[in-house]
Parts: C-alpha cells; sequence; structure tokens
C-alpha cells in the first residue's frame, strides 16, 4: 500500500559519525536484504528476532499532476538468524513498535494503535482526525502496552484472555513515557513538566517551579538502576540532560570520550542497565550539524564511533540477552554493536 506524506513533514535528521578505534565491536547487518531505504522503526521479541518498519519513496511517474506530496511504500520486516522475511509489503507503517508478553508486534503510527500477527494488522484505536497525535508507547512491569502523545487520552493496553484497551486519563500532552524499576511511569509532559504516576495511580510532578528542571520541553526520557533520565536543549543547548536520583533533580553535563562537552538537544535516551544511551544533536555557529551518539555508566563517557557518518539515527534497540544493540539508521541501515 503507497502512503503520500506532505513535503513539509518530511524531516530528516543527520548525525555524525566516525570510525571505532575497536572495529571487533562491530557487527554490520546485511542491509541490502532489508527492503526499504529508511528504518522508521524497530523491535525485538523474546527469541531476539528483530523487526524492522522501512520505508522509501516510491514511484514517481505514477505521481497525480502538481501533486505536493511523495508517495512513500512501508515493509514489516523480521530479522533472525542472519537472514530477513517480508511479513507484509503493504505495511501501513510504524512511529514505534514494541512486543507484548505474547510476541505480538504492536505499533503506532501518528493517529492509531495496531496489532500485527500472522493474520494480519488490526487497528485496535484511532484518534478524531481533527484532534491528538500519538508520541510513544512502552510497556511496564509486567508487561502491559501504554501509549501516550500530545493531546490524546494515555491509554493502558492488557493482553490476557483477551485484548482490553482502559483510558487511565482522557487527555495528555507528553513526548515521551517509561516505567521505571519499580513499575512507576515517567512521562515527559509538554511545557516543561516530568510527572511520574505510581502503581496506585497518584501523580507527583516536576518543573521549574518546585525542582531545578529548566523552562524548557522534554524530548525523551528513561531510567538506569538508581536515576531518571530526561534529555532537553531546546532553547538552551547548554542545559541538555537532566537526572533525578530520587530526592532531586540536576543538571549532567554530556561529554564525549576525550572529555569534550557536548552541547546540543537531547533527543534520544535509552538504558542497558549498567549505562545509558544518549543521542544528542550538535550545532555549529547556531545551526545544525550534526549529531553524537554516547553514553554514560555513571562515571565514564564514551562516544560511540560507528554510525555512519552524517545520517540520522532512527532508534536504537537493545538485545540484553545476547548483549547487542541495534543502532537503526535514515539511510544506511543497521548496526549491530556489542553492548561492552
Amino acid at each position: 500500500m503507497k502512503k503520500y506524506i506532505f513535503l513539509s513533514a518530511l524531516i530528516i535528521s543527520v548525525f555524525s559519525c566516525e570510525s571505532d578505534k575497536d572495529d571487533s565491536s562491530i557487527i554490520p547487518l546485511d542491509s541490502e536484504n532489508l527492503p526499504g531505504k529508511y528504518i522508521d522503526a524497530m523491535t525485538i521479541d523474546s527469541k531476539g528476532a528483530v523487526w524492522f518498519s522501512t520505508s522509501e519513496i516510491g514511484d514517481m511517474g505514477s505521481m497525480p499532476p502538481f501533486s505536493s506530496s511523495l508517495p512513500v511504500t512501508h515493509y514489516l520486516t523480521k530479522y533472525f538468524k542472519g537472514s530477513f522475511s517480508i511479513y507484509d509489503d503493504k505495511f501501513t507503517g510504524a512511529k514505534q513498535m514494541l512486543v507484548d508478553k505474547n510476541d505480538k508486534v504492536w505499533f503506532i503510527t501518528s493517529k492509531s494503535l495496531y496489532n500485527f500477527d500472522d493474520q494480519g494488522t488490526v487497528e485496535y484505536f484511532r484518534l478524531p482526525g481533527d484532534k491528538g497525535l500519538f508520541n510513544w508507547i512502552t510497556t511496564d512491569r509486567e508487561n502491559n502496552i501504554w501509549v501516550g502523545g500530545l493531546n490524546t487520552p494515555l491509554l493502558k493496553i492488557t493482553s490476557d484472555q483477551e485484548i482490553n484497551i482502559t483510558k487511565i486519563a482522557d487527555e495528555l500532552s507528553s513526548t515521551a513515557g517509561h516505567f521505571d524499576i519499580h513499575n512507576n511511569l515517567w512521562m515527559a509532559l509538554w511545557d516543561n513538566w516530568i510527572g511520574r504516576r505510581n502503581p496506585s495511580g497518584k501523580w507527583t510532578y516536576y518543573n521549574s517551579s518546585n525542582s531545578a528542571l529548566p523552562y524548557q520541553n522534554f524530548w525523551c526520557i528513561t531510567s538506569d538502576k538508581n536515576n531518571i533520565w530526561a534529555g532537553t536543549g531546546w532553547s538552551d543547548n547548554s542545559v541538555n540532560l537532566m537526572r533525578f536520583n530520587g530526592s532531586k533533580w540536576e543538571h549532567i553535563v554530556p561529554k564525549d570520550n576525550l572529555g569534550n562537552t557536548i552541547s546540543g538537544t537531547v533527543r534520544q535516551l535509552y538504558s542497558d542497565g549498567n549505562k545509558i544511551w544518549i543521542v544528542s544533536e550538535v550545532s555549529v555557529n547556531n545551526a545544525f550539524d550534526s549529531g553524537y551518539l554516547i553514553t554514560f555508566d555513571g562515571e565514564k563517557w564514551n562516544r560511540i564511533y560507528d554510525a555512519p557518518v552524517k545520517d540520522g539515527i532512527s532508534g536504537i534497540e537493545l538485545d540484553l540477552s545476547h548483549n547487542k544493540a541495534y543502532i537503526g539508521t535514515k539511510n544506511n541501515g543497521c548496526i549491530l554493536v556489542n553492548i561492552k
């Protein structure tokens, strides 16, 4: 199925990376067999299979005259034991995706929540056409699915005997959601707020008025064993990474492995349990130039040079069972890196 997207919505971020000195850690996937030029979303199931939502610009010759949009074809592909299998060459396309406790693939677009299994794709929830955009999908510690976004309900999806969808809140505006080891839901809320919902449903809110959080939006959130991490940096790129240690928020200055300060908006955050993975934009002369992928274990900073130069990182999936990290790019397929 071909989808059309407006040129104004086609934004391709670019990130700059170089070659790592330890080439033994790099395991390129044979991405030539992965259909679609752009990796839009990824997830890993319990067997270690990686699911890819990819896309590519279709045949321009089939465009209607004077059209202001591009034809885009989407694919759903599984990578397992060194080979790719195309499951759907007319895929809807995914903004983010994950698997539930039954290894069923769930994904969101800007307006809908879907489930994919052997029978195909089923839409389970759709936002009104004139309101709301889904931004994120995640799982809690009991493998229930949660979905949120801008001007959307906060949804909880359980899939035991049957699939049930519960509205936890009628409407919230959030850019990211994450569950910590205590099953608290942390949300990056719009307009410089961060909210925490404990398992019993009680909310606690933090912003620049009652904490050290900066007065700017947050784009991503994750946790390690002891801390909550939130990425920010727009409009003040000098304050881009915040850490909550259980009692207070503090600004942490990201650095590369040479000790250089990384000043740029932190757009993505991940955790492998021992360290956090940070995708940060970098500006040169007040203009966007490139970006870094760095890790931090609480003491040591390390820049990951494995991602291709001048290419966007669409996402990172951590396979902790096999100590691997899958780095999805916008133009150069997927790279598999050992987690040290």
